[in-house]
């Protein structure tokens, strides 16, 4: 059984011109992997945390293994990040999505340090920008779905906090499940990654909400040439 948060209703008032060009360049990097071959493109441009000499952090968030890890990355980032990019302006943004990327990827080597398998993915910067969006709007609608493989079993209405904070809580269980048990093997999911960018996403958020991004954003923030809307 797995669960994941769907957003309800947060309306936006910019363009994210931010969100957009990463969720482009990962799809046209997905598809020019296909043409090249995944298994050149992830041992050159992934993160093997074993390499001295790899340290591809940075291309490794923008590589996706397969047409599902695509899109179930890109529509997480498209629901929870036009709102982050609204809020702190485009710059500051993709420097959160950066940051929070960097910080997954570390937490995983803190756990796989020998490991020779590439690490790609998304999922931990996307992970911190769901971090954001919990400390920014934690009383916006959100529904729990809830699936036991590919079917929808039930969803439960809420709020944003509960939600991405159970789907966080499970994500810490089956990480913590991964790295007690030999299912380790099995599952090529780096939950830890998942843990670590969702960490450095709430502190992230926490840092901007005590600087008043979030209150002047309410209050119709302007927009800046550089830093984005909130200065």
């Amino acid at each position: 059984m797995f669960m994941f948060p769907l957003e309800g209703q947060n309306p936006t008032r910019h363009t994210h011109f931010v969100l957009w060009s990463i969720i482009s360049v990962c799809t046209g990097l997905f598809f020019a992997t296909l043409v090249i071959g995944k298994e050149n493109v992830f041992l050159q441009w992934g993160y093997l945390p074993a390499s001295s000499e790899n340290v591809n952090i940075l291309t490794s968030m923008f590589l996706h293994g397969g047409h599902w890890h695509l899109i179930g990355n890109m529509f997480f980032l498209w629901m929870f990040g036009d709102n982050i990019e609204d809020v702190v302006g485009h710059f500051l943004f993709l420097l959160c999505y950066v940051v929070c990327g960097v910080l997954a990827t570390l937490t995983y080597y803190g756990f796989h340090p020998d490991s020779i398998i590439p690490l790609i993915g998304a999922s931990g910067a996307i992970s911190g920008i769901a971090g954001m969006y919990l400390v920014f709007f934690p009383r916006v609608s959100a529904d729990i779905v809830i699936f036991i493989f590919r079917w929808e079993i039930n969803r439960i209405k809420t709020t944003a906090i509960v939600a991405i904070g159970c789907w966080f809580a499970m994500q810490v269980m089956l990480g913590l499940l991964i790295e007690a048990t030999p299912l380790g093997e099995y599952f090529r999911i780096a939950f830890s990654a998942h843990v670590g960018g969702f960490v450095a996403g709430v502190a992230l958020g926490l840092i901007f909400l005590r600087l008043g991004y979030v209150d002047r954003y309410f209050q119709g923030g302007k927009k800046h040439w550089l830093f984005g809307y909130a200065i």
